[in-house]
């Protein structure tokens, strides 16, 4: 007797769904599976596999609870495509969105700084690339002291007159992932020392976002809300800051 090898039935669709005040596009495979499967690939394409009988609402509502997991993954991802700079001749580095041409030269002195177009780099050995980089790093966190806090004095004044918002202590660090995190609980957010350079409207959005976590503490409709009263185009400050092409 010839035996049938059953094969589960696959049905794919493509969906729209509003995630933490993004429209996400979405491929959702009905099969034989028992739970609700949520998948980023590399290329940021987003998978869902779910039963056949799992109503849509439903498998949308998990989507949802999920927001804070896919808006990150998908942010790490684009991060992850910008280029490395090595800060060579030539080179294109960033300052407040301003994009500046790199000029190496030799002398007994370590300087950077910016020249109209250009961001002149000094050092007594300009062909050692690690100190380069190092050097160009430590000259950005100097500058995002200055920057960054004038930024949040700006959208402070705005917070303090609608919100009792305490001004937070601020730190500055190297991120792999976030643009910024906060803790209520501390008074305490944190700048992604990368944000240097993003442009002003970009580094606005993330302390925005940032300060409104003392309103709401996660990423509900209420706290896009906030976002939103504050900084209307956030979405595109979002996608912008996925472009941002320079990292670390």
């Amino acid at each position: 007797m010839r035996r049938r090898h059953l094969r589960s039935k696959k049905c794919s669709e493509v969906h729209a769904i509003n995630v933490d005040g993004e429209t996400l596009i979405y491929t959702l495979e009905r099969k034989n599976v028992r739970n609700i499967n949520l998948r980023i690939r590399p290329d940021a394409s987003i998978y869902v596999s779910a039963p056949h009988r799992v109503p849509l609402a439903e498998i949308e509502k998990f989507m949802i609870s999920k927001g804070s997991f896919i808006v990150d993954t998908l942010e790490r991802i684009m991060a992850a495509k910008a280029d490395r700079s090595r800060y060579d001749d030539g080179d294109k580095a960033y300052f407040l969105g301003r994009p500046l041409e790199v000029k190496l030269s030799q002398g007994p002195r370590v300087n950077v700084c910016i020249d109209g177009d250009f961001l002149l780099i000094q050092m007594p050995e300009p062909n050692n690339v690690s100190a380069r980089i190092e050097l160009v790093k430590r000259w950005y966190r100097r500058q995002a002291i200055d920057v960054f806090m004038s930024v949040l004095h700006d959208v402070y004044d705005e917070f303090r007159f609608v919100y009792q918002v305490p001004f937070p202590h601020v730190t500055i660090r190297q991120m792999k992932s976030r643009w910024g995190s906060c803790r209520p609980d501390l008074g305490k957010i944190t700048l992604n020392l990368l944000l240097v350079t993003a442009s002003y409207e970009d580094l606005r959005y993330v302390v925005v976002h940032e300060l409104a976590h003392f309103i709401e503490a996660n990423h509900s409709k209420a706290f896009w809300d906030v976002v939103r009263r504050f900084e209307p185009n956030y979405k595109d400050r979002r996608r912008s800051l996925c472009k941002l092409p320079t990292k670390w």
